[in-house]
């Protein structure tokens, strides 16, 4: 008797131990693609509102790489009086292309801005827009860094018309 008791003991143990084993979940990875395009655009309409002339915010947190070492080099507005008026518009925010490896991701998008309304005063020298054509499309890059996705490139374009 006691051998079979000790037998259903085990049976009853190793199901309930194969129960427990199948009822986990398998983990959710670290980044979904879904994810890592909603957080890039969101980091980088939090970059653009940061690098406004009008704003407080530094917009080094949310940069990392070449253009990480950009922003820590030399402001070459340092110094001036700047004015601005109008705004910079992200008319567009298209994710291109998402990748993992291990627990680290990184994304590249298209970006579209409107700056015909934007128009800078340096110095008192009259009220000028800074571009040429106001209507102008970047390549970004982002990667992620400690589990955020931080920009770490960001390039005029002409491969995309806004």
């Amino acid at each position: 008797m006691p051998r079979t008791a000790a037998a259903i003991a085990t049976v009853v143990a190793l199901a309930a131990a194969l129960t427990a084993c199948a009822a986990q979940p398998e983990p959710e990875p670290e980044w979904t693609e879904e994810a890592a395009y909603a957080e890039a655009e969101e980091v980088f309409r939090a970059y653009i509102a940061a690098s406004d002339f009008e704003s407080h915010e530094d917009e080094s947190v949310y940069v990392t790489g070449d253009l990480r070492e950009l922003h820590d080099g030399e402001d070459v507005f340092e110094g001036h009086d700047i004015q601005t008026r109008g705004e910079s518009v992200l008319t567009q925010f298209t994710p291109t292309s998402f990748r993992t490896v291990g627990d680290e991701a990184s994304v590249d998008a298209l970006a579209c801005f409107d700056d015909s309304t934007f128009e800078m005063n340096i110095d008192g020298g009259g009220w000028t827009s800074p571009r040429e054509d106001p209507i102008y499309a970047v390549e970004l890059s982002f990667a992620s860094v400690d589990g955020e996705l931080l920009v770490s490139h960001l390039d005029e374009t002409a491969a995309l018309e806004c």
